[in-house]
């Protein structure tokens, strides 16, 4: 009977460590394997950017600055959007050292933000073309949210 027993919590905790072995690995592969696919893909922008610089005309180089600017925006809403619902112990698991460098990053992004605002009524100009109420309210609350984000970060540490 003992032996039955033991032989049954043998094969229990064998089967719970490969569970979780195997749940870490997934984790851990499909993190890498994001950031792989993401680097290749996202390329084709910094290429279509490189292309701009190299033509050097102010049409262009306004286009990288929208760019830019849309990228430093999605930043701190991402940002926020960790903050509230994003998975502490994951990122902690498998992003230790994104984690390490958050405070710092957005603290240099807010600043830069501040220093160099979105150009007057963009916000507005973009909640007006929402098709309706409840999109329009998202938007502006999202960017209450990025504002307060700037102005409490780029005041430093």
């Amino acid at each position: 009977m003992h032996s039955i027993i033991k032989y049954g919590l043998l094969t229990l905790s064998i089967s719970t460590a490969t569970f979780f072995a195997g749940l870490y690995y997934g984790f851990d592969s499909g993190a890498k394997n994001y950031y792989a696919l993401e680097s290749v893909l996202s390329a084709n922008f910094d290429v279509a950017n490189a292309r701009r610089l190299k033509s050097g005309t102010v049409e262009d180089l306004n286009k990288i600055d929208g760019i830019l600017n849309l990228k430093i925006d999605n930043a701190v809403d991402q940002y926020n959007w960790y903050q509230e619902s994003g998975n502490k112990y994951l990122s902690q698991m498998f992003f230790d050292g994104h984690i390490k460098l958050l405070p710092d990053s957005i603290m240099w992004v807010a600043k830069h933000r501040k220093k160099y605002p979105e150009k007057e009524g963009v916000y507005e100009l973009v909640a007006m073309m929402k098709d309706n109420v409840e999109d329009k309210e998202i938007y502006l609350s999202n960017i209450k949210k990025r504002l307060e984000t700037i102005e409490r970060y780029s005041k430093g540490k």
